[in-house]
C-alpha cells in the first residue's frame, strides 16, 4: 500500500489527515504515516498502551528540558523568535495568538513585544475551568500567576474572534507536526475548531515519534531548530 493510500484510509478515521494528501513528504514523515496507519488499521490498536507511552514520554522529555541551562534556552528563544518573525504567514497576520512561556519553555516574551511593535493584535491564553479563553494584551498589560503557575493578564479582556496565526506550545513535535503537550487537552480543543495558521517550534532533541490520537491536529507550519 502506498503512502497516499494509507493517508486516504486514515482520513476515514481522522479527517484531519487530509492535510497530508497530495503533499510532498520526507522519508521520515512517510515512516510516521506508516506507524500511525499500522496502529489504527493494523493489529496494534491498544489505546491504554498509547496513553501510557505518551505519559512516560512526557515525563522523560519534561525532565530533559528542565535540565537545559538558561543560556541554551535563551539561544533557542532567539532562534525561534527570528524564524517566526521571518514567516510570511506571520507578516500577513493581524491577530496573533502567542502563549506566555513558563518554566523551562523557550521564552516568548520577545516575540510578544515584537508583535505589538509590529502593530499586531496579540492574544494570550487564559484558563477558566476546562476552557481556554483568548485574552488580548497591550504594552500596558500587567500580569499575575494563574493556574499551573502560568502568567495571565490582569482584567477580563476576552475576545471571541479567532486569531489568524497561532503559536502552539509543546514538549515535543513529531516529524508530521503532531504535538506532545502537557496532558490538559486545552490545545486539542482549541485546534479542533481552529482554521488559521498553526505554528510549532521543535527544539533540538525534542522531535519524537508520536502516534496521533483521533482528536490531534498537526501544526500547519513547523520550525525545527
Amino acid at each position: 500500500m502506498t503512502t497516499d493510500e494509507k493517508i486516504k484510509e486514515l482520513c476515514e478515521i481522522m479527517p484531519q489527515f487530509d492535510f497530508f494528501a497530495d503533499r510532498v513528504l520526507t522519508r521520515q514523515q512517510c515512516d510516521e504515516i506508516d506507524k500511525i496507519h499500522d496502529f489504527y488499521c493494523g493489529e496494534k490498536h491498544l489505546p491504554d498502551e498509547l496513553t501510557l507511552m505518551k505519559k512516560e514520554l512526557r515525563k522523560k522529555l519534561k525532565k530533559e528540558r528542565d535540565s537545559l541551562p538558561e543560556s541554551v534556552l535563551e539561544k533557542y528563544a532567539n532562534q525561534a523568535t527570528e524564524k517566526i518573525l521571518s514567516l510570511q504567514e506571520y507578516k500577513t497576520s493581524r491577530l496573533v495568538f502567542i502563549p506566555i512561556s513558563f518554566g523551562s519553555e523557550w521564552s516568548t516574551r520577545q516575540l510578544i513585544l515584537q508583535a505589538l511593535k509590529d502593530s499586531k493584535r496579540v492574544v494570550v491564553p487564559a484558563v477558566r475551568g476546562k476552557k481556554m479563553l483568548l485574552q488580548e494584551v497591550t504594552p500596558q498589560t500587567t500580569f499575575h500567576k494563574a493556574a499551573f503557575g502560568i502568567p495571565e493578564p490582569d482584567g477580563e479582556n476576552f475576545i471571541d474572534e479567532m486569531p489568524d496565526f497561532a503559536l502552539l506550545p509543546a514538549l515535543a513535535f513529531s516529524p508530521l507536526g503532531f504535538r506532545l503537550g502537557y496532558g490538559g487537552g486545552y490545545y486539542d480543543r482549541f485546534l479542533c475548531d481552529y482554521t488559521g495558521v498553526s505554528v510549532g517550534v521543535c527544539l533540538p532533541g525534542f522531535a519524537a515519534s508520536i502516534i496521533a490520537e483521533k482528536w490531534d491536529y498537526p501544526a500547519k507550519v513547523m520550525i525545527f531548530l
